[in-house]
């Protein structure tokens, strides 16, 4: 490390900057360094990165301190510099960064940065470019990846990214239940994408209207904002073709409101046992029942209107599934189909936005209760 003389920074900007790094730092487990954040001076900007093992996270601000770098407990110089008032004046002296400004002082202990883990990438880049708003969308689908066995197969624990100029689609699946949706921008390959960095990703703050350039190399991913960098080491491999349930036409369809059916789910599963909370759903001629059973509490139901399908058709459902689509479907009207007449949904059951080719959903029925 080549110590500087006192440094002086803008509170606000540095403060901005280390919030996202503290946050990477704090899910950095027990190896000290992991819980730091690295500061890099190079004479024209100050590089914070930090990293959790699996994503590094790097933020620039302006600085023309001279050359320097070393490492930080993140929480300590994030409440070091929350605390200051005004400008910050670092001190990097051999063994200790000194803190200070407006008559308050703080005396850390550094780290070597040399033996900082980082992650290195010069594979050749493929790239996926969407909108903020077309990240929404990918984000949307993570939550089918929910319980996902991700020991024995590590492919479900991302998003599924299918080539497309003008637009592309994006599928996850815990293969009891997936999303796919259909989103605006080019993609150059398929590969699947980690739900961690994904998360990372999102992080970003960025705005609907922004344009995002994702790169990814068989080790890594690479995202730029503004010179706000995620690098992420979790890319999983070249996707294997995922089982495709969806169809293009289910028939019987139920057309709900999104939210009075999540109410009505959530009202009836307050009655449930622990585990996975078995949900009811019974087209009559009043409408939609959701019910519940539940040994200790009885049974509860909540009825709310509903257009088309067959009376007196009946499926089970894991609650949880039936409360993600409600979340995910990116319009007010929910349609719920099924691919089969017996009286009884046996297979998928299709979720979809009425109208719209943007988005869609399948669950896996539970088996039916022995009479």
């Amino acid at each position: 490390m080549k110590t500087a003389e006192k440094i002086t920074l803008n509170k606000a900007e540095l403060l901005a900057a280390i919030d996202p790094c503290a946050k990477t730092a704090l899910t950095g487990g027990h190896v000290e360094l992991m819980r730091c954040i690295r500061f890099v001076f190079d004479g024209k900007t100050l590089e914070l990165a930090a990293t959790d093992g699996k994503s590094l996270v790097t933020r620039k601000i302006p600085s023309d301190a001279p050359q320097a770098s070393f490492c930080i407990n993140a929480v300590t110089v994030r409440n070091a510099v929350a605390a200051i008032k005004g400008e910050v004046t670092l001190n990097v002296t051999d063994s200790r960064v000194d803190i200070s400004g407006s008559g308050s002082k703080f005396s850390l202990p550094w780290l070597d940065s040399e033996d900082f883990p980082t992650i290195t990438d010069n594979n050749q880049r493929q790239s996926i470019g969407f909108s903020g708003l077309g990240l929404r969308s990918i984000l949307s689908v993570l939550t089918a990846t929910d319980g996902a066995d991700t020991k024995t197969r590590p492919i479900l624990g991302g998003v599924n990214f299918h080539k497309g100029e003008g637009h592309f689609n994006v599928y996850a699946t815990n293969t009891y239940m997936g999303m796919t949706a259909k989103v605006e921008g080019d993609c150059d390959a398929e590969v699947t994408l980690s739900r961690d960095a994904l998360t990372q990703i999102g992080k970003l703050g960025f705005s609907d209207a922004e344009e995002i350039i994702v790169e990814f190399s068989d080790k890594a991913i690479h995202v730029e904002r503004s010179g706000d960098q995620v690098i992420a080491a979790s890319l999983l491999g070249q996707a294997p073709g995922t089982h495709k349930v969806f169809r293009e036409k289910s028939f019987n369809q139920w057309i709900v409101d999104k939210d009075e059916l999540a109410a009505a789910v959530k009202t009836v599963i307050q009655f449930a046992e622990k585990g996975i909370v078995s949900l009811h759903l019974t087209r009559t001629m009043e409408g939609l029942v959701a019910s519940c059973k539940s040994t200790a509490n009885g049974e509860a139901e909540s009825t709310i209107p509903c257009d088309g399908g067959i009376f007196e058709h009946r499926v089970r459902l894991n609650a949880a599934y039936v409360l993600s689509c409600c979340a995910a479907c990116p319009s007010q009207a929910m349609e719920i189909g099924f691919d089969d007449s017996d009286g009884y949904a046996s297979r998928a059951v299709m979720v979809n936005a009425p109208g719209s080719d943007k988005w869609s959903a399948f669950i896996a029925p539970l088996a039916p209760e022995p009479k």
